[in-house]
């Protein structure tokens, strides 16, 4: 064996050794029905998630193309407000939003009769 290959299995022995221990604290069924299961995982969302975006993708070029050939100065003005709101909506703050929700469910502000579907304000 040349230096080279020693030096580098001796570096890399306790990376080997974590591994090893691994597999001798786990049993060989459960090993092989993780790694099915992980694999069939793998390949679910490969496969659904490449095709979900070449999905996305062509409907996004058809209805461009849509808009364009139906009116151009509307596609423009759609360009032109369409970035503007969703900016608006990202660089809202949600922590608000949020307190204001656990207030209107919280228990103190409803009280729920035997109707399970029923709220009402308590008195």
């Amino acid at each position: 064996m040349s230096t080279r290959a020693w030096s580098l299995l001796i570096f890399l022995s306790p990376l080997f050794f974590v591994y090893y221990r691994l597999f001798d604290k786990r049993k060989t069924g459960e090993l092989l029905s993780r790694l099915g299961t992980d694999t069939t995982s793998l390949q679910d969302v490969a496969t659904s998630s490449v095709s979900m975006f070449f999905r996305g993708v062509i409907q996004l070029l058809f209805n461009l193309i849509i808009m364009i050939v139906s009116s151009w100065k509307l596609t423009l003005v759609v360009f032109a407000v369409v970035p503007t709101i969703i900016v608006a909506i990202v660089s809202t703050p949600t922590h608000g939003l949020i307190e204001l929700r656990e207030k209107l469910i919280s228990p103190e502000s409803t009280c729920m009769n035997s109707d399970e579907y029923s709220v009402h304000e308590c008195g």
